[in-house]
């Protein structure tokens, strides 16, 4: 059973009231894919210069995850002074090193993108807000629903070389300014479906159909018939960035500021 072998590989670290039973303060279990996990806190640890109790079973669920998808795992093994969140790890540092070709930093900033969708409506593509309403905002909600992400639009990461090992250019350039984007397809000659209706060129309000009766358990029948683009008419998108002050009227009547996202006359 899952949870009987995460209670098992929990004991490692529980062990000594959470102190753990590792022979060195940070270990790294090696792996086979290009998948980094790690647990800094699956034992008590320091935290300015006072003890914190761990993070109870992050480390056996970890571990778990390194038995059945053989990704690394990085971890802290016992009880020591250092602070996993400030302090180095030299002991494992060539080590880590070695397995980490690029490391970048996500915020939780959601860029605000309008277009013109093929119904001549302006619509808001990200965050997009049919995700947002069935899933209640939640990503894990969007997962088991089968959306594998709550948006189309990502960062990118900022190693050129990385970019260019891994993409072919079909048609325009690599993005060097901030307000320029590059469409990844999944193979050189196709686009999914989710992909164009999250870039309006299919009437979203299809989606949403589609998948309320989903949520329903009614059966869903797609009636669409394949859409053939240009790689020009793809770069040709028309996207805009609204900053988010931007979507606001001040009331003064009653001395605030009002979102107008749902005024279309707005």
């Amino acid at each position: 059973m899952l949870l009987e072998e995460i209670e098992y590989l929990e004991e490692e670290f529980s062990a000594n009231e959470y102190r753990g039973r590792g022979d060195t303060d940070f270990a790294i279990i090696e792996g086979e894919i290009p998948v980094l996990i790690s647990a800094p806190h699956a034992v008590n640890h320091f935290r300015n210069g006072e003890i914190k109790s761990a993070d109870v079973y992050t480390g056996g669920i970890g571990h778990y995850l390194h038995n059945v998808t053989k990704c690394h795992f990085m971890y802290m093994a016992r009880f020591s002074e250092m602070d996993p969140n400030y302090d180095d790890f030299e002991e494992n540092e060539e080590k880590l090193n070695d397995m980490v070709s690029l490391c970048s930093y996500k915020y939780s900033i959601q860029p605000l993108i309008y277009t013109k969708d093929v119904t001549e409506k302006i619509t808001q593509l990200n965050p997009n807000k049919l995700f947002e309403q069935l899933s209640g905002g939640s990503e894990m909600n969007a997962s088991s629903m089968g959306m594998s992400v709550m948006s189309v639009f990502n960062e990118m990461i900022d190693d050129r070389q990385m970019v260019e090992s891994q993409y072919d250019v079909l048609a325009g350039k690599y993005p060097e300014n901030a307000n320029e984007v590059i469409l990844i397809l999944p193979d050189a000659n196709s686009i999914s479906d989710l992909l164009l209706y999250t870039l309006g060129l299919r009437d979203m309000s299809e989606l949403e159909s589609m998948l309320t009766k989903h949520m329903e358990g009614k059966e869903v029948e797609n009636k669409n018939e394949p859409l053939e683009f240009t790689y020009e008419q793809l770069m040709n998108i028309d996207l805009r960035l609204i900053n988010p002050t931007d979507t606001y009227k001040y009331n003064s009547k009653y001395n605030i500021y009002e979102s107008m996202t749902e005024d279309e006359a707005f």
